[in-house]
């Protein structure tokens, strides 16, 4: 099933922004549903997907045929040079690639870290509350008693 992230989501092999179109089995797919995560792709979206992947593959395909024609016409030693430089940019970009998942990722652990902390300390918070207003039943049932056994002595 295709659905809308509405927050980002980080694996150990990918990784999303809010707003993004991903494909997954039915059952997880109504599981992030449920679980907020995301909603059930519309079908404008969808389209909309499908035409920019088209789109931007039928112009990688033309920049890349014009640039393979272009590559017959010149020496082989601008050729070698150039995929030498194509494969230097690649790396670059899949050290980029890596550095920014694995940023995700400690961006994740930052905000998973808090909301736990949060919580926790929403907890102790109520559990104070709550021994507070406890303490406050004692000294108020001690006032009585001692009203009372004043009320008796005098």
């Amino acid at each position: 099933m295709r659905i809308k992230l509405l927050t980002g989501v980080a694996g150990e092999n990918e990784s999303h922004l809010p707003g993004d179109l991903v494909d997954r089995p039915d059952d997880v797919a109504r599981e992030w549903i449920a679980a907020g995560l995301a909603i059930e792709a519309p079908e404008a979206d969808i389209a909309s997907a499908r035409v920019a992947e088209l789109s931007e593959a039928l112009a990688g395909a033309t920049a890349e045929r014009d640039g393979l024609a272009k590559q017959v016409t010149e020496l082989s030693g601008k050729l070698a040079a150039a995929s030498k430089e194509k494969q230097g940019a690649t790396a670059e970009a899949d050290v980029h690639r890596k550095a920014a998942d694995a940023a995700r990722k400690q961006t994740d652990a930052v905000v998973e870290t808090f909301e736990k902390h949060k919580v926790a300390t929403a907890m102790r918070l109520k559990a104070a509350e709550d021994e507070r207003d406890e303490l406050r039943r004692q000294v108020e049932a001690l006032a009585e008693q001692i009203a009372a056994k004043a009320g008796a002595a005098a």
